[in-house]
């Protein structure tokens, strides 16, 4: 397989979130990723196996890395000044700090701040640490990949308002049933 990176300019970065902003409020549903120019599916905006490759040797593109996670925290400062409704629902993007995360990296700011600000139903199906590789490979849509842990981002959705109540919620349960995973529940005991 060869990978490749697909950067954004910065122009384009820049004027992403104005644009966007155009078609508030009846904006429903936002995918970052789309097919190439050979017609093949671009998985996420982000690569979503969270590394690169250049001949025979991984390596750490910082650059692109960097405009990503700010990328993000554009989209959640969006959330967080109310510019994006919280019926707006953002899929294919994936924090590039997963590769460092997966290689004992620290978790980042970034997925931090995303936590705090996307709406609770979306930080509730958040991906985790690059889990998002087998719905971007097999075409179903996923949320943001953090790099935080399932426990990290359950912690900081219980910090906020009717986050407690959304993680008990029926609903959320029949979603963990439906996503294909097998989960462990502890008791309370």
């Amino acid at each position: 397989d060869e990978v490749r990176d697909i950067e954004v300019d910065i122009e384009t970065r820049i004027k992403c979130i104005p644009f966007i902003s155009r078609f508030l409020p009846t904006l429903e549903r936002l995918h970052f990723g789309g097919k190439n120019e050979d017609g093949e599916d671009v998985e996420g905006f982000a690569p979503a196996d969270g590394y690169f490759f250049e001949g025979e040797d991984m390596y750490p593109n910082d650059g692109p890395w960097a405009s990503m996670k700010a990328f993000i925290d554009m989209l959640s400062g969006a959330y967080g000044v109310v510019l994006f409704s919280s019926r707006l629902k953002i899929s294919g993007l994936t924090c590039p700090n997963n590769c460092n995360a997966m290689f004992g990296g620290g978790t980042c700011t970034t997925c931090q701040r995303a936590c705090k600000s996307f709406p609770l139903e979306s930080v509730v199906a958040f991906e985790s640490k690059c889990s998002s590789i087998s719905n971007a490979r097999s075409g179903r849509p996923y949320g943001l990949d953090v790099c935080l842990t399932v426990a990290e981002v359950e912690r900081i959705i219980e910090s906020r308002p009717g986050g407690k109540e959304l993680l008990r919620s029926d609903a959320r349960l029949l979603r963990l049933l439906g996503s294909g995973r097998r989960w462990e529940l502890k008791s309370d005991d």
